[in-house]
């Protein structure tokens, strides 16, 4: 539209005004479809191929933004529910642990987990919702067990029911070394899989000990933080 409105203006231009009694040369072939455009109706024209170019130009900046967004925020993150934070937290079942330090990481947590600060941090939360998973580890990636899957926090009933599992469990220990790069690589692969997209990501590892097999932890801290999670 915009084009056939620009070429009848140009078309109306080359011929010039046409006045009121001016004879037309007769000797000069019509052109099918030719309307010559008097003086006041040209600002007309103007203003409207400019209206016209002006929403084409909207449109495509919007387009290119769409298009940018889409390549810019993951997949998966389309349509997928919000929550304030993922947070896992690991704790450490290897040897430098006894049963009643094991003990007091499970029954720490759940009390934790109760305390009125933390369910109204959730509740005055942006979405209202705090997803967490807990694993336990020790010096291997076999020793990794995840016994609360990720579920989100939105009442003291939620609280309550992960509180109650962490009570359940047994405080067996594994009589093995300590790695905290085991520790790190799998917290970090737990938030990588975490169903909900986060304002944040939260990494708690519990421990006594220090590494004693396998490499430092330092690179496996490194990649966490590049991936923007807070340990």
């Amino acid at each position: 539209m915009s084009c056939m409105v620009a070429d009848r203006f140009a078309h109306a231009e080359r011929l010039g005004p046409l006045d009121e009694g001016a004879e037309r040369d007769p000797g000069r072939p019509e052109t099918a479809g030719t309307t010559l455009v008097p003086d006041q109706a040209r600002p007309l024209l103007h203003r409207a191929a400019g209206s016209i170019w002006t929403g084409r130009l909207v449109f495509g900046l919007v387009y290119v933004l769409l298009a940018l967004l889409a390549f810019l925020i993951p997949a998966k993150v389309w349509g997928q529910e919000r929550a304030d934070a993922c947070m896992a937290v690991g704790l450490d079942i290897s040897g430098s642990i006894n049963s009643r330090e094991l003990r007091l990481q499970y029954d720490g947590l759940a009390t934790a987990l109760l305390d009125p600060r933390f369910l109204q941090a959730i509740e005055t939360g942006r979405h209202g919702l705090i997803a967490i998973a807990v694993y336990t580890w020790a010096d291997t990636p076999e020793t990794v067990d995840v016994i609360v899957p990720w579920s989100g926090l939105q009442t003291d009933k939620h609280a309550e029911a992960i509180a109650e599992t962490l009570g359940n469990q047994r405080a067996d220990r594994a009589i093995r070394s300590t790695s905290l790069t085991v520790a790190l690589r799998a917290g970090t692969e737990l938030l990588r899989d975490c169903p909900w997209f986060a304002d944040r990501q939260h990494l708690t590892i519990a421990g006594d000990g220090i590494t004693n097999t396998g490499p430092g932890p330092r690179a496996a801290r490194d990649a966490a933080v590049d991936r923007g999670i807070v340990i």
